[in-house]
């Protein structure tokens, strides 16, 4: 029996190197789990060929979609313009960098019947030192600012309800976005689990979480983002 029907959102920024080979083995392995699906790809302003291999992409598949920012809004707002757009209960979002492994999805959904939010967990994160140690200093911050003790807040590999997204208004523009769903879910009383995931090396392209002006926008979104929960009734169940 097939599971039910899902939007699967790519947030994509100069991945010529990647978005064609990710995108193919995830309509490969859809058809096999979902009776009905959309891949909804958000291309934020990328100054690449990314444009033109989507938009090829597009024309091959019915079940493809596109968005195209005009300029470069940040990794919040691409996800922000696909979650406006989803039709299925189900939605999945997944970096275009080719880090992670479709087939793991597979992991998250046994929990998705139990939880309203199943978030990947990179077992054994293959980048570099820096990026491992920022990743770890941004876990330490977000759960000092707002108590939330998950270990890979930021990976780009997460499972959740539709009405969860239709009962959370989200702000963020940056990466911060993937903090801001868990925190206002869990303060909503929804049920979130972790499942470990695979993580593989990047084989082309460059990162882009990690850099200053992505690290700043971050924090200056934290720093909003707490003064305005202080302001708050505090009503919320602690869930993790």
């Amino acid at each position: 029996m097939k599971e039910e029907s899902i939007s699967v959102i790519f947030p994509v920024y100069n991945e010529e190197g990647n978005i064609e080979k990710v995108v193919n083995s995830v309509l490969e392995f859809l058809p096999d789990i979902f009776s009905n699906f959309e891949v909804i790809i958000v291309d934020d302003g990328s100054r690449d060929r990314s444009p033109q291999i989507i938009n090829q992409l597009c024309r091959e598949s019915t079940n493809l979609k596109v968005i195209h920012h005009e300029r470069n809004m940040s990794y919040g707002m691409a996800l922000r313009s696909g979650f406006a757009v989803t039709k299925y209960p189900l939605v999945f979002f997944m970096d275009s960098d080719g880090q992670f492994d479709i087939e793991d999805m597979k992991d998250l959904l046994k929990f998705i019947y139990r939880f309203d939010i199943v978030v990947g967990i990179r077992r054994k994160r293959m980048d570099s030192v820096y990026r491992i140690a920022l990743g770890k200093l941004y876990n330490q911050i977000n759960s000092l600012f707002f108590n939330i003790r998950m270990q890979d807040v930021n990976c780009g590999f997460k499972l959740l309800r539709r009405s969860v997204l239709d009962n959370i208004p989200l702000y963020s523009k940056s990466g911060f976005i993937n903090v801001e769903i868990l925190v206002k879910a869990r303060d909503e009383g929804y049920l979130i689990k972790e499942v470990p995931v695979g993580h593989r090396p990047r084989v082309s392209g460059k990162q882009k979480g990690a850099t200053i002006k992505a690290l700043f926008f971050k924090l200056l979104e934290i720093t909003k983002f707490s003064w305005q929960r202080s302001l708050l009734p505090r009503k919320f169940k602690i869930l993790l």
